[in-house]
């Protein structure tokens, strides 16, 4: 008797995932074609964007383009003020007298896109949209910079930086048209003064993530616990050929760190290599006649071999693999199994 073992039950049977944390490249982008004196009393602000609407990139470069909005709280001598600047004809407008704010040192937070003046700006209310394709991807991205100015300083360099969490999926194999879901808790809240942002709620729900043009999925999320998505329905699902599977979120890292928090301003890229399984065959048992095996023990009978050990083993006996996204499970073959 040879019980036949279909990985996720005949629907994928090829799957490889790398997990690459890293920050996203920076990319400047330019401030006013032309600065102004310095003794005009205005404050001159240069903001250096990683990433825009606008203009998307894989290493998360970009540009502002016109009619972007930044908003922007100060904090000086005069208390706190909230301050929305447009981009229009390479400069930033309105322009800002530094003494409206105090003579002191100031204190800038600044946000992108703008959400407009908060009553309680440490606690704006995050809703991730759950279909990031086309616009609701980078409508949903967030960037943030914290800087001071100091006393009689009247220019500021603003580098913003990623607020979000982004999985990148890419796929591969023979299976066409697959549609993914990435699973997540979609609210949480923004501390538009200190960029800090954490998920709010229990309510798990599933993202239809970005697809670009050459058929990889990204989407963004709220920098949250990786534990949740390993185990019931995982952190991805994909849906081909009329087969459904689940996919845990990953254990390692690719520098083989653990992963236990999707942190912000990083990302994880998931490779996944998707075949056709065999779905009439999947989960039953057979009798194979001409065949003169060991009867299957049971999974928690079987021997565990690390990943990609080959050698050695001992033969015509069941094993299994330790492998932290599927099962494997195999008979090695032995003179006189036919």
């Amino acid at each position: 008797m040879v019980k036949y073992f279909s990985i996720f039950k005949g629907i994928y049977t090829g799957i490889f995932i790398s997990v690459l944390s890293l920050y996203f490249f920076s990319c400047s982008s330019e401030f006013q074609d032309n600065y102004q004196d310095k003794d005009d009393g205005y404050l001159d602000i240069a903001f250096f964007k990683e990433k825009t609407r606008a203009d998307f990139a894989n290493d998360g470069s970009g540009s502002f383009t016109e009619g972007d909005k930044v908003g922007l709280y100060l904090q000086g001598d005069k208390g706190l003020s909230y301050r929305e600047l447009t981009y229009s004809g390479g400069q930033w407008i309105p322009r800002l007298k530094r003494n409206e704010f105090g003579e002191g040192s100031i204190s800038l937070s600044a946000h992108y896109p703008a959400t407009g003046e908060q009553q309680n700006p440490e606690t704006y209310q995050l809703n991730m949209a759950l279909d990031q394709t086309e616009d609701g991807f980078y409508n949903s991205d967030l960037l943030f910079s914290k800087t001071v100015v100091g006393s009689g300083v009247y220019e500021a360099d603003v580098n913003f930086g990623h607020v979000l969490h982004r999985i990148r999926i890419f796929l591969s194999g023979s299976v066409t048209s697959p549609e993914v879901k990435v699973r997540s808790l979609t609210q949480g809240n923004f501390n538009l003064l200190t960029g800090e942002v954490k998920v709010s709620g229990t309510d798990f729900k599933w993202i239809t993530p970005f697809k670009d043009g050459e058929g990889n999925f990204a989407a963004v999320i709220i920098p949250q616990s990786t534990l949740p998505y390993r185990d019931d329905d995982g952190l991805l699902q994909i849906v081909a050929e009329g087969k459904t599977a689940y996919f845990n979120a990953p254990e390692k890292t690719e520098e083989n760190n653990d992963l236990t928090f999707f942190e912000s301003g990083k990302q994880i890229s998931i490779n996944l290599t998707l075949r056709p399984g065999v779905p009439e065959l999947a989960g039953k048992t057979l009798w194979v006649y001409g065949l003169n095996v060991p009867d299957f023990p049971g999974k928690e009978n079987l021997t565990t071999y690390k990943l990609g050990e080959k050698y050695g083993l001992p033969q015509g006996q069941w094993l299994r693999y330790d492998n932290r996204y599927y099962e494997e499970q195999y008979l090695t073959w032995a003179e006189g199994c036919g």
